[in-house]
């Protein structure tokens, strides 16, 4: 699927977007203050030359913080240049960012359930994990605070090659794996925000890169 945007600004909480007729979209609400978001995205669709769409907006007066384990044990991660932590929720079509550090992480939320991603300096051993391919998640409530350590995952390698129909290897191809096959991929929840690794084929059609895995295995769909 290729996703595009539409883009329109508000004002005083109300705004007009000119879209194509008859197209069903998604519509999110992205606001600068940190202080609401919108109780999930909204579909439209303009049929007889406008439509409306009415957002409920909620406080992000909920806390999640917590550390970093793997292989059930503490870790800080004082010599790696970055960690950057973020949360999902299914029916929101953005993300939040907190602070974090080397040791930990918070994060403000509104109530519902959040599921965690989140981005790592490679060098660090552990890979960058998907919203979608971990089992960090929360149910939290309005006003309540939660401590949640996040799992890192352990790295792991894939190798491919890449073969024409005649059997073969087809250079200068981008190869990459992600959590969910493209039918499914940005349709369900907190999968919108995926990560990917991928590699280009060499002379003879191969090439390897890294994913993150766990000791019971985490299934991944290659694309070429």
């Amino acid at each position: 699927q290729m996703w595009y945007g539409l883009w329109g600004n508000l004002s005083g909480g109300t705004g007009k977007l000119n879209v194509q007729k008859d197209i069903e979209y998604t519509c999110s609400p992205y606001f600068w203050d940190n202080s609401f978001i919108q109780d999930g995205d909204k579909k439209a669709t303009c049929t007889a030359g406008s439509g409306v769409v009415n957002f409920s907006m909620v406080s992000l007066d909920a806390t999640i913080s917590g550390g970093f384990e793997a292989d059930g044990s503490p870790v800080t991660l004082d010599q790696y240049s970055y960690i950057s932590v973020y949360a999902t929720k299914a029916d929101v079509n953005s993300n939040r960012y907190g602070t974090t550090t080397s040791s930990g992480f918070t994060v403000k939320v509104s109530a519902g359930r959040w599921c965690f991603g989140y981005w790592i300096d490679p060098a660090s051993g552990y890979a960058s994990s998907s919203s979608g391919s971990t089992t960090d998640c929360v149910q939290i409530a309005s006003g309540e605070t939660v401590t949640k350590n996040l799992t890192l995952l352990n790295t792991a390698t894939i190798l491919v090659t890449v073969k024409d129909t005649n059997g073969q290897g087809k250079p200068n191809s981008w190869v990459e794996a992600t959590a969910f096959s493209n039918k499914d991929k940005g349709e369900n929840d907190y999968q919108r925000m995926y990560s990917s690794s991928g590699c280009s084929t060499g002379a003879d059609g191969p090439c390897s890169f890294k994913v993150g895995a766990r000791p019971e295995g985490i299934p991944y769909y290659l694309n070429t």
